[in-house]
């Protein structure tokens, strides 16, 4: 045997026993017997990607980088963008997928947070969705990390779902707050190492489910149930996206498995894989040829409108805080004043209380003073009658 092939065998077993520190031995067997290759994920990636310059069937940008675990997205730094999509169209009217990851850091609160994208078309561009532009037609489920809106209720999943020919305006800034089709609030952050959460994908009859655990697949909970999906119309991509701001995460996907339901009939043999024509210009798609300058020109002019629209909604939500922390303030002043002016009700009560106690006691000793005197006055008066009486009696003359 050369040295070459040598030194390849290692790394190869160096990568296996890498990746084992992760996957359990059942996420090891299904990824050999269930699986759809080219719509899947599965450590060691450099095994993978080994001399070439993407993974077999996925391309990564941005921040974005292969390891032997992982795919890191993001790394934890401040404002950075990540991305990895399949570049294989998903065409099955049903499918269930799980996905490894974990969001760490050494922060207790991490920021922003990644997506996992089931969408019409791979974006060409960035935006303001946790590096994915606002407009998309598919489904969003959210990895949001950090608590935008202060309403205590993150880390949560949400899941976002535009129709064909549909567009909502989603607010990260209030944290999707009345806007998502599902969503619960789960801490999937910092799993201890090498225990990675874990998210249950399942698609079937246009209904969608998502259950969630972070303890490797084990005490999985029902996050969200959506139904009126409609994903079976057209070809869809899978891709993962991930955001930092201000402050930062590791976005890591250790793996994505993605099956066939038991029971449904296809209309093809879903593990056969039939490559995308690049050729053909119905399927063509933009990011598989260079741009022409009236198309970087429209992106560009894209990349404005969502760079304005975000500013607006800073700017918006910015506006509101502010409004709102003028009430409270204004609150706690008229707060504070009726507080003051209780306490001087509360002290002319008692001082009017104490007055007319002192009224009441002074009345209660004037009577009992009278009282008591009444009986000298009355042995005063008869003593005087007597004696005037005395007074006026005339005198015996003595007898001759």
């Amino acid at each position: 045997m050369s040295p070459n092939v040598v030194v390849v065998v290692a790394v190869f077993a160096a990568c296996l026993v890498a990746a084992s520190a992760y996957v359990t031995e059942e996420q090891e067997k299904r990824s050999k017997a269930r699986i759809i290759e080219h719509h899947s994920l599965h450590p060691p990636h450099l095994r993978h990607s080994l001399g070439a310059e993407d993974i077999p069937f996925w391309s990564y940008s941005g921040a974005a980088v292969v390891t032997d675990h992982y795919i890191r997205l993001t790394p934890d730094r401040q404002s950075t963008i990540g991305a990895i999509w399949n570049t294989e169209p998903l065409d099955l009217p049903a499918w269930e997928m799980i996905v490894g990851f974990r969001v760490h850091s050494k922060s207790g609160f991490g920021a922003d947070g990644m997506a996992l994208w089931i969408v019409d078309d791979i974006p060409t561009q960035r935006g303001g969705l946790f590096g994915h532009p606002h407009e998309f037609h598919g489904v969003g489920i959210v990895f949001d990390s950090y608590d935008n809106d202060r309403y205590r209720d993150n880390p949560a999943v949400h899941v976002l779902y535009n129709a064909k020919g549909e567009h909502k305006d989603y607010n990260t800034q209030s944290d999707f707050r009345g806007q998502s089709s599902g969503n619960c609030y789960f801490d999937y952050r910092n799993t201890p190492k090498p225990t990675l959460a874990s998210a249950r994908i399942r698609y079937q009859d246009n209904t969608l489910t998502v259950s969630i655990s972070k303890s490797a697949e084990k005490g999985e909970v029902l996050c969200a149930t959506v139904t009126g999906v409609e994903l079976n119309s057209g070809d869809y991509f899978i891709g993962f996206t991930a955001e930092t701001g201000g402050i930062s995460d590791h976005h890591d996907i250790h793996y994505l498995h993605l099956y066939p339901v038991s029971g449904v009939q296809y209309d093809h043999d879903v593990y056969e894989h039939q490559p995308f024509s690049h050729n053909n210009e119905d399927d063509q798609k933009t990011y598989w040829r260079a741009k022409t300058e009236e198309e970087e020109a429209q992106e560009a002019a894209a990349k404005l409108k969502e760079e304005e629209a975000n500013k607006a909604r800073r700017d918006e939500a910015r506006r509101a805080a502010e409004e709102a922390n003028t009430r409270e303030v204004e609150r706690r002043r008229v707060a504070a004043l009726e507080k003051e002016l209780d306490a001087m009700r509360k002290k002319a009560a008692d001082q009017e209380a104490s007055f007319a106690k002192i009224q009441e006691q002074r009345a209660r000793h004037q009577k009992e003073q009278s009282q008591a005197e009444e009986p000298e006055a009355e042995a005063a008066a008869e003593a005087e009658v007597e004696t005037d009486s005395n007074a006026e009696e005339p005198e015996e003359e003595p007898r001759q």
